[in-house]
């Protein structure tokens, strides 16, 4: 039988294993998801038990792996969860899986290796780690479940944690169920039963982790009385069952205990000091290796300082042997050889300075007579050069078409002759140069080059033959454009049949022109060439990959505009900005091209179809639902659709004939902040990012500068797509030598929070005096301290309040203009300060309505950053005194506590119990909007105006908050919003609010009011056109 003749050989499927997840829909969900994403083995469905029945969970995806949500409609308890998930699974194995613990990737595939290895047993086990998280956040191991299998053991002591264990469905069965009656140690129950069925197979590795926390073991809380009652009940369960072989063995391991005991106490101190003394080994050892890393870095330095040190010896060596060898030549062999040398010297050179002038004497007439030959024959030195061009095109031309074209061409040009049919020199030229560039074709290009052959010149003709010639250029074909019946579609058809080429209509829209570009090529990516140089040398391969593929920040990227340069070396436009009257203007227009803010790629309006490489689905998308005429109506039909135009400044390209015109900034503005903007996670960032998004849309230039110069990603990166200069290591060395060589370019520098401003105000005056000085409070820093100082009645603090009064106050009389966010705050400064100019600029907000109605919402919500102090006690607060009010009149409520950076005592609060949980830093608070009722804020000492209020009420979530956090921000009791002076009256307001429907609907369409009269784009644009009047360009 030849080989070709065997069937193939197919290995038989792998068994399914369904891991059981009994969920609750905690947090930690998406992790033990993860750790079943990670596993080895191939064939896993993943089945989510809803423990709580009422089907709101969405079950995410799972690394290909099939996702099933089963729930009874009513909540569960655990043995009837369990049994819910075995009634439920396909797999052939089984595992349980609580929805805060995880697997490590190889767990499933050697528990099934292991079964199917063996005959005699249908089940198997893997050790499990109990990890807990210290308060730094890192994970310690308090104990290993890893014995080997004892089923005498397993009567008295259950060391099976729920996933430690993986079984064969077959045993499932009246012999083989969860007992529902048991309230706890149901899954020990489970296990007693599964050994009386087949052996465990113990694989001795540790595969499993099981997470020890406020809320572990789904749910089960440290209650001593419910153990004991849950234990008794087992007991009473099994001890009828026992065999006398079994009351045996128990009464030996009962003999051998305390020694056991002793044993294992001392083993686990020995196992405590190995690991502590490891743990400082460790230390030790990361200790060594930095000092290594310096040691070998001061190495490094000086063996190459001495290295420098050699070569300058060597060289002054060189030296002196070479002013020898000269001495020597010149006989100089002493100091009195030295001074008679330089005697003859200034001699010799007084008579060639006579000689030479005899000589410049002498030859002045034919000196004159040269130069009148020169300044007579200047006029024909063009004429000249381009007569030599002419003469090299026409030889070109010659050899490649022959002499009759060229003769009939030229009889053509001198009009002895009818012209019309005839191609010219310039269209023979054309060809000829087309047909040199030895082109070839592309089946799978991925750019297509459109080069306008009434537009050509030969520095694009060169630069085409240098892409073709070079190894990074990536998949491209040159489309060659024309006009519709022009002959040099018919000579490039028969001589140059390699040449792609298209003829279009004269006066043709820019939507016609694509509609055939498109037909014509299949190329992923259209760009114009039409330029005269382009740097760097692969420069077509940074454009494409300028695109990044897969980034959520920039969804989908419709064109990409390189950096254009006149040929003076001047900037023509680095991508283009749309102005608030609709006018459309050129960045940076006739500045330095290598200047820094022109030198960061970002998003952009609009952009000259020179070097625009543009997307074919973007040009697809628009092209199907409209017909622009110009190039930037094609651009803002993009971006109506939502494709980002991206400007990449590593490309660039030097153009023919285009002046660089002035640009058209209204001014340059530097804000210094305290740290990389962080929108998503505090207030303060979303401000001041709405306050530099509408700076960039009044037309400024804006630079962006943290103190600690930290770029931190993604968020640098998000400003730099804005448009925003961004100013951090290692782009710039310092805040001070950056104002030091640039600071006279600016017109207005804002310092935000007093820290930076007093840390920074002399400096911006030093070297940038022409700049208005702008100090933004963000808020009242004294303020906000003298309050939680009386509050915790801290006399330390409250000194520190007041010298933070006494800075603040100073920096407000030093600036030119102060920004506060309400008009509280506004009141307080002018009564402490009547001379100062204050003005209000707040929060920042667009509306983000959600739709979910008032019935199916159920949630509480509490969302801000824990970095603020104020948010730590309101938390606090409300869990404390607040929330046990509340759930007397309503019962458990789903509470969620939103904000990054949470702290020990913040996460300790987690209790799903009660329905609270922490979730800590949330990307897209939507999903939490969409449920709640009602949002609160319990603060209780802050100042200035608070995000989270506003950010509720563009959601369209109305709010309890008490007086201090309603403060300044227009909002009236009852008809905005609930105010609670204390913890009684803060939880009937909350209590009312969750249950009344009308009062909710009249307090979200307030919000809305609200934010659109104090807080929105509109009102912030109107504020800063109104201060930068004096500043118009």
């Amino acid at each position: 039988m030849t080989p070709a003749d065997q069937e193939p050989f197919n290995p038989p499927p792998r068994p399914l294993v369904s891991i059981l997840i009994r969920t609750l829909g905690r947090a930690t969900l998406a992790e033990t998801l993860d750790s079943v994403a990670a596993q080895t083995y191939p064939r896993i469905e993943v089945v989510l038990i809803d423990v709580r029945g009422r089907r709101e969970l969405d079950p995410p995806p799972c690394a290909g792996h099939l996702v099933r949500l089963v729930s009874s409609g009513r909540r569960l308890g655990r043995g009837a969860a369990a049994n819910l998930g075995l009634d439920s699974a396909q797999g052939d194995f089984l595992l349980f899986l609580d929805d805060d613990d995880w697997l490590l990737p190889e767990h499933v595939a050697g528990l099934v290796e292991a079964i199917e290895s063996r005959t005699d047993a249908r089940a198997a086990y893997a050790g499990i780690e109990c990890r807990r998280q210290t308060a730094g956040g890192e994970w310690e191991v308090v104990h290993v479940f890893n014995q080997p299998y004892d089923p005498l053991r397993l009567l008295f002591e259950n060391y099976l944690p729920i996933h430690a264990v993986l079984f064969a469905r077959s045993l499932v069965g009246d012999m083989l169920r969860f007992d529902e009656s048991l309230e706890v140690y149901e899954d020990w129950d489970f296990w007693l039963q599964l050994s009386a069925l087949t052996p465990l197979i113990h694989v001795d590795r540790v595969t499993g982790v099981y997470r020890i926390q406020g809320a572990s073991g789904f749910g089960l809380q440290q209650d001593d009385e419910r153990l004991r009652h849950g234990l008794a009940a087992f007991f009473d369960k099994w001890r009828s069952r026992w065999t006398l072989d079994q009351l045996l063995g128990l009464v030996e391991y009962a003999k051998h205990r305390p020694m056991y005991l002793e044993l294992r106490e001392r083993c686990a101190a020995e196992t405590r000091g190995l690991i502590e003394q490891t743990h400082a080994l460790r230390l030790e050892r990361e200790d060594w290796k930095i000092r290594h890393a310096l040691l070998a870095s001061e190495k490094e330095a000086l063996e190459a300082r001495l290295q420098a040190l050699h070569q300058q010896l060597l060289s002054a060596r060189s030296s002196q042997d070479a002013d020898r060898e000269l001495l020597d030549l010149l006989g100089i062999r002493s100091l009195r050889d030295a001074l008679q040398c330089r005697a003859d010297l200034e001699r010799y050179r007084s008579w060639l300075g006579w000689i030479l002038g005899l000589t410049d004497w002498l030859t002045w007439p034919v000196r004159a007579a040269s130069r009148q030959v020169q300044r007579l024959l200047a006029p024909l030195a063009d004429p000249a050069s381009r007569l030599g061009s002419h003469a090299e095109h026409l030889v070109e031309i010659l050899r490649f078409h022959g002499a009759g074209p060229v003769a009939r061409a030229l009889v053509a040009k001198l009009g002895r002759a009818d012209g019309r049919g005839t191609a010219g020199l310039a269209t023979l030229w054309q060809v000829a140069r087309i047909a040199a560039l030895g082109l070839r074709p592309e089946p799978q290009p991925q750019v297509a080059l459109l080069v306008d052959l009434e537009r050509v010149c030969i520095h694009t003709l060169w630069l085409l033959e240098e892409l073709i010639q070079s190894r990074s250029t990536p998949p491209f074909e040159p489309l060659f454009l024309h006009p519709s019946g022009h002959l040099i579609g018919e000579l490039l058809e028969r001589r140059v049949p390699e040449a792609r080429h298209l003829a279009l209509e004269p006066g043709a829209s820019v939507a016609d022109r694509f509609d055939a570009v498109l037909a014509a090529t299949k190329a992923d990516w259209i760009l114009m060439l039409d330029c005269l140089e382009a740097r760097p040398r692969d420069w077509l391969w940074c454009l494409l990959h300028g695109v990044p593929e897969g980034d959520p920040e920039v969804p989908r990227v419709g064109a990409v505009s390189p950096k254009l340069v006149g040929s003076d070396g001047r900037l023509i436009e680095a991508g283009r900005r749309r102005a608030l009257d609709g006018t459309v203007w050129p960045i940076g227009a006739g500045a330095d091209p290598q200047a820094p803010e022109y030198s960061y790629p970002r998003t952009i309006d609009s952009a000259s179809e020179v070097g625009l490489l543009l997307s074919r689905s973007a040009l697809e998308s628009v092209l199907g639902t409209a017909r622009p005429t110009e190039i930037s109506e094609l651009l803002d039909a993009l971006r109506s659709q939502g494709w980002t135009l991206l400007y990449q400044p590593e490309v660039t390209l030097v153009c023919l004939e285009r002046s660089a015109a002035a640009g058209a900034e209204q001014g340059r503005l530097l804000v210094i902040d305290a740290v990389m903007l962080t929108p998503d996670q505090d207030s303060g960032s979303l401000r001041m990012l709405n306050l530099l998004e509408t700076f960039l849309a009044l037309g400024w230039h804006v630079a962006f500068a943290p103190s600690n110069l930290e770029s931190v990603e993604p968020y640098g990166s998000r400003l730099q797509r804005l448009g925003v200069e961004v100013l951090t290591a290692p782009r710039i060395e310092s805040i001070h030598s950056h104002l030091q060589a640039r600071g006279a370019g600016y017109d207005l520098v804002i310092l935000s929070r007093a820290s930076i401003a007093d840390q920074f105000f002399e400096v911006v005056r030093r070297y940038a005096p022409q700049a208005e000085v702008w100090f933004d409070t963000v808020d009242l820093h004294f303020l906000r301290e003298q309050r939680e100082a009386e509050l915790k009645n801290d006399p330390a603090a409250l000194k520190r309040a007041a010298q933070r009064r006494r800075q603040e106050l100073d920096l407000i009389a030093r600036a030119d203009l102060t920004l506060v966010v309400s008009p509280v705050e506004r009141d307080l400064l002018a009564r402490e300060l009547p001379g100062a100019r204050l003005e209000v600029l707040s929060n920042i907000h667009d509306l983000h309505p959600t739709h979910t109605p008032f019935e199916e919402r159920d949630a509480i919500l509490f969302i801000g950053g824990f970095n603020h102090d104020p948010n730590v006690d309101a938390v606090l607060y409300y869990v404390e005194e607040i929330l046990p009010r509340v759930e007397s009149e309503l019962g458990p409520v789903p509470t969620f506590i939103l904000g990054s950076r949470p702290p020990p005592g913040i996460r300790a609060l987690e209790d799903p119990r009660r329905g609270l949980h922490v979730t800590g830093y949330v990307e897209d608070p939507r999903p939490y909007f969409e449920r709640a009722r009602l949002s609160i804020a319990p603060l209780r000492y802050g100042a200035g105006v608070k995000g989270k209020i506003n950010l509720s009420l563009a959601y369209g979530v109305p709010v309890v908050a008490t007086p201090c956090a309603a403060e300044g921000m227009y909002l009236t009791d009852g008809v905005d919003v609930l105010i609670g002076a204390d913890a009684e009256a803060f939880a009937a307001a909350v209590a009312r609010l969750y249950r009344d429907s009308s009062l909710w609907q009249r307090l979200v369409q307030a919000g809305f009011d609200n934010i659109e009269r104090h807080f929105s784009r509109r009102v912030a644009r109107a504020t800063l056109e109104r201060l930068l009047a004096g500043h118009a360009a």
